[in-house]
């Protein structure tokens, strides 16, 4: 089966954001499929570069699992530019940590969506 994960809260504002990576780590575990991991409103920030005290574990832990695992890790590219992860022209800020995640779009979600066998959205 291959997933698809939809996080919408920051690290530090609840637990969906780890909860999200638990689920990706052991749907890797079983043999399935994370056919991507899309970062959209507020969960965007798991990607700022300097992420606040509360959320540094979960940063790093993501960091980790991007550079561990080759799934593609997208974050909204509007959510980003709202939040100064990106400028106009969706080049990173100095506040964006590229090395987790790259800049998507919500057209490359609903392809996702269609490819994946379920779809997870975490919030809190």
């Amino acid at each position: 089966m291959n997933h698809l994960l939809i996080v919408l809260h920051p690290p530090g504002d609840g637990d969906a954001a780890a909860r999200a990576l638990r689920d990706a780590e052991q749907a890797l575990a079983r043999g399935e499929g994370v056919r991507q991991v899309f970062f959209y409103a507020e969960g965007v920030r798991v990607l700022q570069r300097d992420p606040p005290p509360s959320a540094r574990p979960a940063h790093e832990r993501w960091r980790a699992f991007a550079q561990a695992h080759e799934v593609p890790i997208l974050a909204c590219s509007s959510a980003a530019r709202r939040r100064l992860l990106v400028d106009d022209d969706g080049a990173p800020t100095s506040g964006a940590a590229t090395s987790i995640a790259r800049i998507g779009s919500l057209g490359q979600l609903m392809v996702a969506m269609a490819d994946a066998g379920r779809v997870t959205t975490y919030a809190n």
